[in-house]
């Protein structure tokens, strides 16, 4: 089984320069569209001993919603590697948020 998201791919948010008087430039990003907690929830379960089916549904809703792949039933090892991978990049985004949010204040 596939993962259904041939041609869907999202587009991450980038920072735009801004440049300002006297050479200052200042970097504005987007934010993430998930949350910080979300991604935590997500790879605490990825990581769960005892998996649970409300958390195992909340891993695929999570896929579904931010990165267009619909995760029927099983989630084999490719699956999981492929969600670790993108809980892992979601963790880079949302740091690079805060990094560039911080220095624009």
């Amino acid at each position: 089984m596939g993962c259904n998201c041939k041609g869907k791919s999202k587009e991450e948010p980038k920072p735009s320069i801004i440049k300002k008087a006297n050479n200052v430039i200042q970097f504005v990003m987007e934010p993430p569209p998930y949350t910080r907690e979300e991604v935590i929830r997500v790879k605490d379960y990825m990581v769960a001993t005892n998996k649970t089916e409300q958390e195992r549904l909340n891993m695929a809703d999570f896929n579904e919603k931010y990165f267009g792949e619909i995760i029927v039933g099983y989630c084999d090892q490719v699956c999981m590697d492929r969600v670790k991978r993108r809980l892992d990049r979601a963790t880079e985004l949302l740091n690079d948020y805060d990094l560039i949010k911080t220095q624009n204040i």
